[in-house]
């Protein structure tokens, strides 16, 4: 259980006595007799008993009524037990004393599910002893209850029920709540628009800050109690935006590896087998409440984790206002700091991955079609349809203008200056992008790679597949069902954010290994883009800097590991190691050496690899000879990776820790032990 508590903002305004309403209330919600039905087995099972009222209220005193025992007793429950962290109890008596049939008073029992102060409250909710059968058997539903702000200082409260099942029982519950909840909330209003208006209390606002990140809007509330909020506009309808985040197949659109949503509080919503993240409440196609993880390299916010909610507003009939506000901070903590500002990044980038898994990728990619009309069809299949299989996808913000980034991608001069030794580029739809990694290769010969441009628009998009793959290329088969899109996002003037989507992997074992060293190779491909601007902006002169950016700007020097796709640069380097032995050892490596990262040195002549068995290995690229066990932790290898000057190495660890080695002194050691069994594999050697 969560043992983090919140601060309601309660203000004792009179003695804790409940008040004849309060006493009504409950009355009419737990002694009222529950009508007779003609409904039957027939009740539709996926229902929601819906309830609004706007209150002459501030949202924040609207809160305090449903979240402080003292404020409750005034207009609902006259005693109740409220402890306001997930899991902890809800509990309103009724005024019952003791506990009837049941064994329990009134929602005696029933817990908090999830909560965002001032905006979303989510408890279960039991039967009363009229619906006898239901709460004798412990059966429960549970009740969501959103606080909306309006205009004048007005409250919007919209209650939803849900968890019905079939069967007479439960319509006479559901028509009993019905009446029930409606007279809660009217006894709200009154008790609150009765009350003297004036208040001379400060306003108690935290600071906040607001950005755009491309088309989503960033919130960020600091203070006591932080709250990051993040605002998208989807061309797409709310049931289909619904689907993307609520259902196994919709993360498996957003490239979840074996995803799993039981739509259910305490169901998993997982993007990987044993994903902690689960489901805490929901209403179907307006809010979903989930509670989060974190990458390991934050370890105590992936043990505890955040919580929040999507909400999901309808605009016309054809769009919708996706809206995810995460809380559950802890304030004033180095590694919760750390984290809080890696989700600020990262949200954004997981809110674009839903619109463009619906199909939108937003105003950039409105005219992408108008170039797609010649391109060849059996080839080509479109961005929602089930072909595309696991998304991957890597964004980083580069410190260049779009056009300038766009010429880097698409010219042979700007190939050639960061990504190849050879280009040729025929930049039309149908046209050839070929390109050779040595420089003593020739373009054509067998270790060419070719691709065919699908589609683009200048400055804004560029479709490719792979029509030729290098003659050593091991994945020939997978490679032939992918696609990659980049796109160019310009984030100011002299700014762009780069995405590069891969799709059409299959779930076969050779995708599957494809897809994981693709993942790999194109987090080197966008940190070399972002080293080749960063070198041009130095170079350019000292005597007119780039400004710091301001606070919650985006650095322009973070990669997003969201994800990756189909790179060429890492199809050289695949092919390279798959024709040594480091290949065949992973390939035939036992589970206690299983690899979770691998990094190439800037030359491509060593391999740093980080395993379970709790080691990081130097390899010899061009002989497959393992050159050093590096480091041996009590703790298995997450990752590791080469720093972009070529000196150091840094490696990861799942407790958190990080080393940092001299990679100089390493490439000594390998030189030597690469000597030495040349040697020993030579004619004659002793």
């Amino acid at each position: 259980m969560d043992s983090r508590t919140y601060d309601t903002g309660v203000v004792r305004r009179t003695k804790n006595v409940a008040s004849v309403a309060a006493w009504v209330a409950a009355l009419a919600m737990w002694a009222q007799t529950a009508p007779s039905l003609a409904g039957g087995d027939d009740a539709p099972q996926q229902r929601v008993l819906h309830k609004e009222i706007v209150i002459d209220a501030p949202v924040s005193r609207i809160w305090e009524c449903w979240t402080d025992s003292v404020e409750m007793a005034r207009f609902f429950s006259p005693d109740s037990k409220i402890e306001m962290r997930i899991g902890g109890a809800y509990e309103c008596y009724m005024g019952m004393k003791e506990p009837d049939e049941s064994g329990g008073r009134g929602s005696e029992g029933c817990k908090l599910l999830s909560f965002i102060p001032n905006e979303l409250l989510a408890f279960e909710w039991n039967f009363p002893p009229k619906v006898s059968a239901l709460r004798n058997a412990h059966e429960k539903t549970f009740v969501v209850l959103q606080f909306l702000t309006e205009k004048a200082g007005r409250t919007r409260v919209i209650l939803d029920q849900v968890g019905w099942k079939k069967g007479k029982d439960w319509d006479a519950g559901y028509e009993y709540f019905n009446a029930a909840w409606g007279m809660v909330l009217k006894n709200l209003k009154e008790h609150l628009e009765a009350e003297d208006a004036t208040d001379d209390r400060p306003d108690d606002v935290p600071p906040l800050k607001t950005w755009q990140d491309g088309a989503v809007k960033v919130t960020s509330v600091e203070g006591r109690e932080k709250k990051q909020c993040f605002e998208l506009e989807i061309a797409a309808p709310v049931e289909e935006v619904w689907k993307v985040l609520a259902t196994t197949d919709g993360l498996k659109r957003l490239g979840g590896q074996d995803p799993l949503v039981e739509l259910k509080p305490g169901g998993a919503w997982a993007f990987w087998p044993k994903s902690p993240n689960k489901v805490l409440a929901y209403v179907p196609h307006a809010v979903l409440s989930t509670r989060g993880s974190a990458p390991p390299k934050f370890p105590t916010v992936q043990k505890e984790g955040t919580w929040g909610a999507f909400y999901f507003e309808p605009v016309g009939d054809s769009k919708t206002k996706l809206r995810l506000t995460v809380v559950g901070w802890r304030a004033g903590e180095k590694e919760w700091d750390d984290a809080y500002e890696y989700f600020l990044k990262n949200n954004p980038v997981f809110l674009k991955m839903v619109a463009k898994a619906l199909g939108d990728a937003g105003p950039a990619g409105d005219s992408a079609s108008a170039q797609q009309s010649s391109a060849p069809r059996a080839d080509v299949t479109a961005a929602g349809d089930e072909k595309a299989g696991n998304i991957l996808r890597h964004s980083a913000i580069i410190d260049a203008p779009v056009e300038e980034v766009w010429k880097a991608f698409t010219t042979k001069e700007g190939m050639e200056s960061w990504m190849v030794a050879h280009a040729e580029i025929d930049l039309r739809v149908g046209g050839r992008m070929r390109t050779h990694y040595s420089p003593d290769g020739v373009i054509g010969d067998e270790n060419t790679i070719e691709n065919i441009i699908l589609s683009y628009e200048p400055n804004r998009m560029l479709s490719i597949k792979v029509g030729k793959p290098p003659a050593n290329f091991p994945f020939k088969a997978a490679v032939k069902h992918m696609w990659t899109v980049v796109h160019f996002e310009p984030v100011d003037g002299d700014r762009t954010r780069v995405t590069v989507c891969g799709m059409g992997y299959g779930d076969d074992e050779d995708s599957r290994k494809l897809r994981a060293f693709f993942d790999k190779g194109n987090d080197w491909t966008v940190k070399q883009l972002q080293a080749k601007f960063a070198k041009s902006r130095k170079a350019g002169g000292a005597g007119n800097p780039r400004p710091e950016p301001e606070e919650g700007d985006p650095d322009s020097n973070a990669a997003t590991d969201v994800g990756a796709s189909l790179d060429p640069q890492f199809e050289s380097y695949l092919a390279h190691v798959a024709a040594a032995s480091v290949r065949r050892w992973l390939d035939a490596a036992p589970r206690d050496r299983e690899v979770y990262g691998l990094s190439f040195s800037r030359d491509g002549q060593r391999l740093a690899s980080a395993s379970y068995d709790q080691t990081v290995r130097l390899w010899d690229v061009a002989t497959g000879v393992q050159a050093a066990m590096l480091i041996r932790s009590p703790e298995s290898a997450y990752d590791v990776d080469f720093c972009p000057d070529g000196t150091r190495l840094c490696a990861s660890f799942v407790d958190g820790t990080v080393r940092i080695l001299d990679s100089i002194s390493l490439a000594k050691r390998v030189q030597e032990r690469v000597t030495l069994s040349s040697r020993r594999n030579s004619p004659g050697a002793n």
